[in-house]
Formats: C-alpha cells, sequence, structure tokens
C-alpha cells in the first residue's frame, strides 16, 4: 500500500460513528463505545485527537489528552486490514508532533502482556518508567443519596456558584506552584463544571484543596488530586467517604502512577484491593529520570 496515500485530520462529530467501528474492529471488544464516550475522548486536545482515512476509507485514529505539560496518547486504532503497514506509525508521529508544541512530557500506558504495543511504541522512542496501578473497592449497600446537598468543606459542582467556577479552576492550575508535578487537570475539572457538575465532588475551606469526580462516558476509573499539604490523606479519606455517599457506581476503582507512592498503602488502609500493574511509556527523545517517587495524592490515568 503507498502511504503516501494516508490522509489524516483532527477529527470532528461527523466522524465519531466512523471512530466507533474503527474502535470495535481494532480491539475486538464486545460491546462499542458510546458515542458521549468518544466526544469526552476527543474534549482536551482536540487538535491532536486524529482521524486517518486510506483513499478516502477512515482506517485508523488516535486520541490524546493534555493535562497541563503533560500529554497522553491513546486509544490507537487501526483497522485490522490496515495493520502492520506503517499507518499506525505515522498517525503516531503526527499526533506527537502536535502534542510538543504544548506538552514538556508525551506518554502512554498499555497492558504488560501486549508484547507487541510495547514493542511498537519502543521502536518509535518510547521507554518504559514506573507502571500505573489499578485498585477498587466494592462499596456496601447503601441508598444512594445524591440529591442531599454536602456541607462545606465538601460540595458538588452544582452546589458552587458558577461565578465562582473561573476562581476555583484557577486555584487548582495553582497547585503546581504549590510542589504538584507538572500535571495540571484544571481543564477536566472545568469540563466537569459544564457537564458533569453533579459527578465531581470538593473539598474546599477558604480555596479548594482537592476533589474527586466519576462519570463511566468519561472514564471507567474515578479520578482527582489533593493539593500538597500536611493533612492531605485526611482530606483524601473525607473524599472517599463522600464518593461512598454518593453511590455513583457499584463500585470505585482508581488508577494512578506508581511514583505517588503514598497512595497503595493509604488505599489498602481503607479497603481497596490491587488489581493490575500496568506499562508506562514515556516519548524519549533523550533520557528523562522521572522514576523518583512524590508524596502527592493524585489519582489519574496515565501520570495524574
Amino acid at each position: 500500500m503507498d502511504l503516501s496515500k494516508l490522509n489524516i485530520r483532527p477529527i470532528d462529530e461527523l466522524d465519531y460513528d466512523s471512530i466507533r467501528e474503527m474502535d470495535f474492529n481494532s480491539f475486538q471488544r464486545k460491546q462499542y463505545r458510546s458515542i458521549e464516550n468518544i466526544k469526552n475522548l476527543c474534549s482536551n486536545s482536540p487538535q491532536a485527537c486524529l482521524i486517518a482515512f486510506y483513499q478516502e476509507i477512515p482506517i485508523g485514529y488516535i486520541v490524546s489528552h493534555r493535562l497541563g505539560k503533560v500529554g497522553y496518547l491513546g486509544p490507537l486504532g487501526v483497522v485490522k486490514n490496515y495493520q502492520n503497514r506503517g499507518f499506525g506509525e505515522i498517525i503516531v508521529k503526527t499526533a506527537i508532533k502536535i502534542l510538543q508544541k504544548t506538552c514538556q512530557f508525551i506518554g502512554l500506558e498499555t497492558y504488560p502482556h501486549w508484547g507487541k504495543n510495547i514493542a511498537f511504541f519502543h521502536n518509535l522512542g518510547f521507554r518504559e518508567i514506573l507502571p500505573s496501578r489499578l485498585m477498587s473497592k466494592k462499596w456496601p449497600t447503601i441508598e444512594k443519596n445524591d440529591s442531599q446537598p454536602f456541607d462545606q468543606p465538601l460540595l458538588l459542582g452544582s452546589q458552587i456558584k458558577k461565578s465562582h467556577w473561573a476562581t476555583l479552576i484557577n486555584q487548582i492550575r495553582d497547585w503546581k506552584s504549590k510542589g504538584f508535578p507538572p500535571v495540571c487537570l484544571a481543564r477536566d475539572v472545568e469540563y466537569f463544571l459544564n457537564y458533569y457538575p453533579n459527578n465531581i465532588l470538593f473539598y474546599i475551606n477558604e480555596t479548594v484543596e482537592a476533589f474527586i469526580a466519576f462519570q463511566s462516558d468519561f472514564s471507567p476509573h474515578h479520578w482527582g488530586a489533593i493539593q500538597p499539604q500536611d493533612n492531605q490523606i485526611q482530606i483524601f479519606n473525607d473524599l472517599i467517604w463522600g464518593v461512598e455517599r454518593l453511590n455513583w457506581s457499584d463500585d470505585i476503582k482508581v488508577q494512578f502512577q506508581t511514583h505517588f507512592e503514598q497512595l497503595t498503602k493509604v488505599l489498602l488502609n481503607l479497603g481497596f484491593q490491587l488489581e493490575q500493574d500496568l506499562s508506562c511509556l514515556l516519548y524519549q527523545k533523550e533520557p528523562i529520570n522521572i522514576n523518583q517517587s512524590v508524596d502527592t495524592l493524585s489519582i489519574r490515568a496515565w501520570w495524574g
């Protein structure tokens, strides 16, 4: 096949059905992704969410996400009949080139038993770093209570006045200047306030100090972060209590980078079980050491 006939452009709303089909085909899934899930996947960094056509036929795609200075690739899919022909490599390199304009780090994760995937990205310049970890906990049977508002310091997004949103988001952006890694979740927090305000829970005293969120069409995992401080473990425990009360799902699954070394112990103490570790790879033109451990409590795949 002539690789010069490959045409790549950003995904738009008219492509969502094609993305669903390619994703289903590429990964041989048991069920299709929802349209809302695809919309959410493409919402954060639309310029680097790409669809590829060969002779006007959609044959591949990649989704990208930007968390401050950290870029995340995936999922990537190429239709089965077009795999192992160089198309995936071109799609990934195109996304990397776009993300490099704004990101200091670009990474991804994959299952450790997917050796073919690891080899593919290794050949493109990605190298292994500390893995991410998936942990989960089943909730006890309790009555769902999301209609009853919380009292400060715990507040749902829907309880916060719109006029205060910009201040709240800017406070979260400032966390990175107070010891937070170069990950910034402010863009996704803003997205949840606009589209899922009942699915994000904040811990607010004078300023916002922590949050946790979940919506299954956004991510299968709960995600959030806590501003580094002496009592961050107690704040985290309070957030988990709030999530249990909200009962957003039958269980809570969290995924995080293991260089946030405190999280495993904290979660085990709360009754979580360790399900699996996933391989994380970082794009490295030059050697970069980010395997050091940090005390931050940040729950988010890939690195934030």
